[in-house]
C-alpha cells in the first residue's frame, strides 16, 4: 500500500446512501460501470454544441499504466485500475485527484499473467465500483478486493478462484464489473474461454455446468462489509457481460446475458425468476439495456450475431419474457448502446427500440464507446477519435470531431462528471472540459 496524501480530504462531507442500488446518492459523480444507472447516459449541466478544430479544453493528462479499467469518480476522485508494465504481475488500485489528476493512494496485489492475449494487453479489464465511502475492484486474478475510498485501506478481500471454484479465466482475465444491491456486492463468477460450453448441455440451459469447472453457481452475493456469501445464484455462464438491476411488475430483478439466453435473478435471494433461451453467437460484452418500462435490449457482436428486443408482462404475479424482434443489423459489436426513449444510438448507427428499424446508419465510425448528456452524443473511437454529435430519429449531426494523440487502444467507455469527460487509452488518462465556454 502507498499513501500519497493521507487524510488530503478528511473534511469531505458524509453523503447519503441511496436505498435500492447502495450507491451514494451523489448528484456529481459517475460510481459504476456505465454512469448512475449502468446505462451510459447521465444528467448534465448544459454542454458546448462545438469545439475548437483542436478539442475541448485539456484540464489535464497523465500517464498510467496499462489497462482497460474505465474511471469511477464520487466527484472529488477518480478511481480506476492498471497494471505498471506490460508484462508485470501485479495490478493497481489508485485514486487520484479529479481536478489534478495527481495521486492520492494506491493498493498494489499480485496478479499473475495466464495465457495473455499480447495483441490487446493483460488488463485489467474489470471497472471498479464505489459504493458508501468504499471502493470495490476485482483484478485479471478474480480477486475481490474492498478498500477504504478515502485512504486505500484493504477492509476485505475474497478470492473468487480459491475460494468460490471460479474458473480462472485465461487470456483476457476476469473482465465483469460488479453490481451493488442494497447490503450485498452481485459478482459473475466468470468463466473459461474456452468452447466446453458449445457442446455441453448447459447451452441448452437445462443440464450442469461443464464437468471441468467444479462448481454448480454462475453468480454470488457477498455482503458489502465483510465479503462473506449471501447466496448462490444457480449454473450461469455469463461470460464478459456486466449484470445489470432493474424492477418490473414491483420487483427488483438482475439483469444478466448469459451463454444460451437472459436471465433475471432475484437480488435478494439469488433464485431465478425467469429465463429466455436464445442462441447469442459472438462476444458477450454488453450489459442488458431496460428502457424504464417493459423493454429489453441485447446484442452481440460478431458477423452471425445482432440484437433483439424483449418484452416484458406480469402473468400470475411473475414476470413473463417473450422476444419481440431480432435483427443481424443492430449487432452492438464493442460498443455500447445509449437509449433516449425508445430511441437508441450505438456508434453508427440508430434504430427504435419497439420495432427494430433503423433510423439511420453511418459510415466512417470504427465501433466506439457512447455517451450520452443534455442531448449530446459522446462517440470514442478505438483509434482514439473523439466525436461530438446530436442524434435523432431523423439523422445524427455530428458537429466537432477531433483526435486524441499520444496514446492507443481507448477501450474503456469514457465517464462525465458534470462538465468534465474523463478519458482513458491503454496508458493514460485525459481530461477534457466539454462545457459551455465563457466569452
Amino acid at each position: 500500500m502507498r499513501v500519497v496524501a493521507p487524510g488530503w480530504f478528511r473534511g469531505i462531507a458524509a453523503v447519503l446512501v441511496a436505498s435500492c442500488f447502495g450507491l451514494s446518492a451523489v448528484a456529481d459523480s459517475w460510481q459504476q460501470w456505465g454512469g448512475p444507472n449502468r446505462d451510459f447516459s447521465v444528467s448534465s449541466p448544459t454542454l458546448a454544441s462545438s469545439w475548437p478544430a483542436d478539442g475541448p479544453p485539456s484540464l489535464w493528462s497523465r500517464p498510467l499504466g496499462d489497462g482497460y479499467s474505465s474511471i469511477v469518480s464520487d466527484g472529488t476522485l477518480l478511481f480506476t485500475m492498471y497494471r505498471p508494465g506490460y508484462m508485470s504481475e501485479r495490478e493497481i488500485v489508485v485514486a487520484l485527484d479529479a481536478s489534478t489528476g495527481k495521486t492520492v493512494w494506491e493498493h498494489e496485489y499480485e496478479s499473475k499473467l495466464h495465457k495473455p492475449v499480447a495483441e490487446f494487453g493483460h488488463g485489467p479489464y474489470s471497472t471498479p465500483l464505489l459504493s458508501g465511502d468504499r471502493v470495490y475492484a476485482i483484478g485479471t486474478n478474480a480477486v475481490v478486493h474492498c478498500l477504504d475510498k478515502t485512504s486505500g485501506k484493504v477492509r476485505w478481500k475474497r478470492d473468487l478462484v480459491a475460494e468460490l471454484s471460479s474458473p480462472l479465466v485465461e487470456g483476457t482475465g476476469y473482465s465483469c464489473s460488479p453490481l451493488a444491491y442494497k447490503k450485498s456486492l452481485i459478482v459473475p463468477l466468470g468463466y473459461r474461454h474456452d468452447n466446453s460450453w458449445k457442446t455441453d448441455s448447459h447451452f441448452s440451459l437445462t443440464g450442469p455446468m461443464p464437468s471441468g469447472d467444479g462448481r454448480n453457481r454462475g453468480i454470488v452475493a457477498l455482503s458489502l462489509t465483510d465479503g462473506s456469501v449471501l447466496w448462490e445464484s444457480g449454473p450461469y455462464y455469463v461470460g464478459d457481460s456486466s449484470p445489470t438491476l432493474i424492477k418490473h411488475g414491483g420487483q427488483d430483478q438482475i439483469l444478466a446475458l448469459i451463454f444460451g439466453g437472459l436471465a433475471a435473478i432475484n437480488p435478494s435471494t439469488g433464485k431465478e425468476l425467469w429465463r429466455l433461451s436464445f442462441e447469442q453467437p459472438g462476444s458477450h460484452i454488453m450489459t442488458p439495456m431496460w428502457d424504464g418500462g417493459d423493454k429489453l435490449f441485447v446484442a452481440s457482436g460478431q458477423d452471425r450475431s445482432g440484437g433483439r428486443m424483449i418484452r416484458l408482462t406480469r402473468e400470475n404475479g411473475t414476470t413473463v419474457p417473450k422476444e419481440m424482434w431480432y435483427s443481424r443489423k443492430t449487432k452492438a459489436g464493442l460498443s455500447n448502446p445509449v437509449r433516449d426513449g425508445s430511441n437508441i444510438y450505438l456508434a453508427s448507427l440508430g434504430f427504435d427500440l419497439k420495432t427494430g428499424n433503423l433510423f439511420w446508419k453511418k459510415r466512417g465510425f470504427k465501433g466506439g464507446s457512447c455517451v450520452l448528456a443534455d442531448g449530446k452524443l459522446f462517440i470514442l473511437e478505438d483509434d482514439g477519435t473523439l466525436t461530438l454529435a446530436t442524434p435523432s430519429p431523423k439523422d445524427l449531426v455530428v458537429h466537432s470531431q477531433f483526435q486524441l494523440v499520444g496514446g492507443a487502444n481507448f477501450y474503456a467507455c469514457p465517464t462525465l462528471v458534470e462538465r468534465t469527460l474523463y478519458i482513458r487509452d491503454r496508458k493514460n488518462i485525459h481530461a477534457l472540459d466539454v462545457g459551455v465556454v465563457a466569452d
